[in-house]
């Protein structure tokens, strides 16, 4: 019986259970007493107690509460919208759609299949696309553009008239070929060119087609240039002011992007303070490690070969050099070398070098002995005495060693001589420490600047360490002169003002010049995308970043950059970064 009722829907029982709510009883003529003599609670319906097919289709009585329930149980259908165009508007919309010449060719081929199966059912197919097919889609779409971009000069020829006399096809002689292609007609039928060749197919510069079909000769063609891309293109297609598209079509492709190097550039900077006004020597200095060079352990016959390197300061303001070799690139050397250097051109009070490790550990070094000798003498006159005569120690942005092109020029020197002098041999520490001094002797007597003819002593970072050159002959001995005849101090006080004044006439005008970067440019935005140029890496596999900070100098030309990548965030000067082109 409970089957023969759970198939019945739950509405069949609505008008008998509904003694839960009383004013709907009240309504019906039911009351809860009436129940226990309600033959219908009870017993059901009558015609239940007959055999299966002896019961009613449906009755009247129950017929409106199963429709409403099996209304209320279907799920509601969702509405389809069906698009009815002809083949012209769905090749305009594969063509904005599709973004590359091979994949658009193929799509329109199964769409074409799809409509000829639906026509023709009992046309075979094979498994995969002919050239055939291929080749109608091709031709279908190329009619397309053709018929748009040229409706006036498409039907002319259709039609087998003439073109209008100022019609922009005029020059080409245009026709109609077997496929209904609108070709050149030209000049060149009697070449020996292929078809193709000698009858390109017309392409409006306008259709979105161009660009693809550019882009597939680029890329198909192992990516070649400007003009071997719009060569291989001629010998199938001609686009109308094809090269424009070419050469922005070349230029935009990040491959060959990347494989080009071209980094951004800005106006090359003022000169900072130190190189333009007076000042002691080494008292601003520039310091850079250059090497490694090759050194014996010992003279015997078979002495050990190690490594050395050497260390260089450069006065920024006389371009003066002083040398120290270094027998390793620990922080300890480096303080030795750096003891002796204060030792023999008195302490710097600002110094300049590139991020190097050993010059950020040689940094905190001195920072905790300065510290430390602070923290052990409490007398406030010696801590204040440590404190002005500290270092201030400068580093330029990492990888940009144009920053410190002043130091970058003197190692280039030191090492010419070095090869000249040197060669292939092996000298001894002691031996390395003589040439290099030789050298700085040597560098520090070149002429700063160009002088004239007249000009027989030229000014040289040397006059204003010694007051003359190191080269210079020695002069013959002033001792059995009198003192009062010679006034030696005033001669020496009027020498040194006349080196300086020299400075500023000869040396100083001579830094007015832009070598290089003479050109501005545009500054970097924040939220630019960037590659980072990197020395270890190749170009085709340079980092992609975004720039997240620009640090502008004194005249607001941005030349460092702080960008975010996915190995972290690096400070780099725009000369080690490269825009990538927005299509």
């Amino acid at each position: 019986m409970a089957e023969i009722l759970s198939e019945y829907p739950r509405s069949c029982w609505s008008h008998v259970r509904s003694e839960d709510n009383p004013a709907d009883c009240a309504s019906r003529g039911l009351h809860p007493s009436k129940l226990l003599d309600h033959e219908l609670w009870w017993k059901g319906p009558s015609w239940m107690a007959l055999p299966q097919y002896e019961w009613p289709l449906s009755t009247s009585k129950f017929r409106v509460d199963t429709h409403l329930e099996a209304r209320a149980e279907e799920r509601p259908a969702k509405p389809t919208t069906l698009h009815s165009f002809p083949d012209e508007s769905m090749d305009e919309l594969l063509i904005n759609k599709i973004s590359s010449w091979t994949r658009l060719i193929r799509v329109t081929s199964y769409c074409y299949r799809f409509i000829h199966r639906l026509r023709l059912q009992h046309r075979p197919y094979s498994e995969y696309l002919t050239s055939t097919e291929l080749q109608a889609a091709r031709n279908q779409l190329l009619r397309h553009i053709q018929r748009k971009a040229f409706q006036r000069e498409f039907t002319q020829l259709e039609n087998g008239r003439q073109l209008h006399a100022k019609s922009q096809l005029i020059r080409f002689s245009p026709f109609l070929d077997k496929d209904g292609l609108m070709r050149v007609g030209g000049r060149i039928e009697r070449s020996t060119l292929n078809y193709n060749a000698k009858h390109p197919v017309i392409i409006p510069k306008s259709s979105p087609v161009a660009v693809l079909l550019v882009r597939h000769s680029h890329v198909t063609n192992l990516h070649t240039g400007v003009d071997a891309t719009f060569t291989n293109l001629r010998q199938q297609y001609w686009i109308l002011g094809a090269r424009n598209i070419v050469r922005k079509t070349v230029f935009q492709c990040k491959r060959c992007f990347l494989q080009r190097k071209s980094t951004s550039s800005q106006i090359m900077g003022e000169l900072p303070v130190p190189r333009v006004q007076a000042s002691r020597c080494f008292q601003h200095t520039g310091l850079d490690y250059a090497g490694p060079i090759s050194i014996k352990g010992s003279t015997g016959r078979t002495p050990v070969i190690g490594k050395a390197r050497f260390a260089v300061f450069v006065c920024l303001t006389t371009k003066a050099l002083h040398i120290e070799a270094v027998t390793d690139l620990t922080t300890k050397a480096f303080i030795a070398a750096f003891q002796r250097f204060i030792a023999r051109r008195s302490k710097p009070t600002d110094l300049y070098s590139d991020n190097g490790t050993t010059f950020h550990g040689s940094k905190r070094v001195l920072d905790e002995m300065r510290l430390l000798a602070m923290e052990q003498r409490k007398d406030e006159n010696l801590a204040n005495f440590f404190a002005n005569e500290g270092i201030l120690w400068h580093f330029i942005p990492p990888s940009a060693p144009h920053f410190g092109g002043i130091w970058e020029a003197g190692v280039r020197s030191i090492k010419l001589h070095m090869k000249r002098i040197m060669g292939s041999s092996a000298l001894t520490f002691e031996e390395l420490s003589t040439v290099l001094i030789q050298i700085e002797a040597l560098l520090n007597s070149r002429p700063l600047c160009s002088s004239g003819d007249s000009t027989w002593d030229p000014l040289t970072p040397a006059h204003f360490l010694t007051g003359t050159p190191y080269t210079a002959l020695p002069e013959p001995s002033r001792l059995d002169v009198p003192i009062n005849r010679l006034e030696r101090w005033t001669q020496l006080q009027a020498m040194v003002q006349g080196f300086w004044k020299r400075w500023h006439m000869e040396y100083l005008t001579s830094l007015h010049e832009r070598t290089k970067w003479q050109l501005e440019d545009d500054n970097l935005k924040v939220d630019t995308l960037v590659v980072l140029k990197e020395p270890n890496l190749p170009p085709s596999k340079w980092i992609l970043g975004r720039i997240q900070e620009v640090h502008a100098g004194q005249d607001d030309k941005v030349r460092v950059v702080t960008v975010k990548t996915a190995q972290g965030v690096f400070k780099r000067p725009v000369t080690k970064l490269a825009i990538l082109p927005l299509c």
